[in-house]
């Protein structure tokens, strides 16, 4: 078995370790196409107090660009680990921890969450990355909420993409999905960056410590997705057996429901007969029962 980059202890190697500043500037400078003077790597990566599935919300890289800007990178294998809500609440913390008790709102920095999912999120978009930002809804307007930013990924899109002109994003992402070696090579041969991740990569796969803790966490990512996809059956199954009994009950209501009412609709009728025997008028009856006048007529 070879390291690859999308595994996620892997990644954290890659990007997110002491001495990995210089290659995560390049990556970032190229995802978001600016120029970064530098890279200032946050080791500890659990955000508190806050839980998510219940465990601590951990982030795999998170580093300060040399213009304060804060920025959190997250690397899931499967669509399963993103979502929007998490999204947001990675960024919501990373934003208010940047910011001191004693410091002022003013000094808030910018805060980019770049998501990469081996996965495809969003089926109605054929771009394999979306930036996200604020706009006024009606107007349209933007320049406002600045602070706030969000970069998806979609590796899926991206390895179905027919790139003809590649760009140095491209080489990066060639080089994250690692499922083309020509691409990799390529990639490796444009970007000297990318040669040291490569060469990064190669001793992670000589580590066998290393390896066998990510085969550990593989086969326990695997042990809860098949426990989660578990839970959702089970809670499919419990809905369906709720529904049923639901749909039996209310079915059983409406039908009291209507024997009652058919009930009363007899009574009436045998009331509106006798009255009729009687010869009591028409309209008479009609307004003691309640029944229709040709109903009466044809007792």
């Amino acid at each position: 078995m070879a390291a690859i980059p999308k595994q996620d202890i892997v990644f954290k190697k890659l990007f997110g370790s002491k001495g990995s500043e210089k290659i995560l500037q390049d990556f970032l400078e190229y995802i978001l196409e600016m120029k970064i003077n530098s890279v200032n790597l946050d080791l500890s990566t659990e955000l508190l107090p806050d839980f998510y599935e219940g465990k601590n919300s951990r982030v795999d890289v998170r580093a300060e660009l040399s213009d304060g800007s804060q920025v959190n990178i997250e690397m899931q294998t499967d669509k399963r680990g993103f979502s929007e809500k998490r999204c947001l609440q990675y960024w919501s913390k990373i934003y208010s921890n940047s910011m001191e008790k004693s410091q002022a709102y003013s000094t808030l920095k910018r805060t980019i969450c770049i998501w990469i999912v081996d996965d495809t999120i969003y089926d109605e978009i054929k771009e394999f990355e979306t930036t996200w930002k604020m706009k006024e809804d009606k107007l349209g307007i933007t320049g406002h909420f600045n602070e706030i930013e969000i970069h998806i990924i979609e590796l899926k899109k991206f390895r179905e993409t027919d790139i003809i002109e590649p760009k140095k994003k491209d080489f990066w992402l060639w080089f994250i999905d690692y499922t083309d070696m020509k691409k990799v090579e390529m990639a490796c041969m444009d970007n000297e960056r990318i040669r040291e991740a490569r060469a990064q990569l190669d001793k992670i796969t000589s580590d066998k410590a290393l390896m066998n803790e990510i085969i550990r966490q593989e086969m326990y990512e695997m042990d809860q997705i098949m426990r989660q996809q578990n839970i959702e059956k089970m809670a499919t199954e419990k809905g369906m057996q709720e529904g049923l009994e639901k749909g039996m009950e209310k079915g059983m209501q409406k039908g009291m429901q209507k024997g009652l009412a058919e009930g009363e609709k007899n009574k009436q009728l045998e009331i509106a007969k006798k009255m009729k025997e009687m010869q009591i008028d028409v309209d008479t009856i009609v307004k003691a029962t309640g029944l229709e006048k040709e109903e009466i007529e044809k007792l």
